[in-house]
């Protein structure tokens, strides 16, 4: 089995993440702070997948040098288990329509 190129570099993939971050942290606050019932609940969801990105970008080694715990194969699997979350988010907190 042919393993898939990559589309982007390490380096563009942590750019990525911190854009990713500040999007959930962002929106999650303005939910929370301003979106009623089901905001808050939507806003939630938001912080807690901003948290798990902003975890995952802060102890990620994306140069490759070691000085960081996570190895980018296995921050590939978070990224792949914050996926999940975000797409089944609405049902899991309730604020589905």
């Amino acid at each position: 089995m042919q393993a898939v190129p990559k589309l982007i570099s390490p380096k563009q993939h942590k750019v990525l993440d911190w854009i990713v971050t500040a999007t959930y942290l962002t929106a999650g606050g303005l939910f929370t702070a301003f979106g009623g019932r089901h905001g808050k609940r939507a806003g939630i969801a938001a912080l807690i997948n901003g948290s798990i990105v902003l975890g995952a970008t802060l102890l990620t080694d994306y140069d490759g040098d070691g000085r960081r715990p996570l190895s980018f194969s296995t921050h590939r699997k978070l990224d792949i288990g914050q996926l999940s979350l975000a797409a089944s988010a609405p049902q899991l907190f309730g604020f589905s329509e």
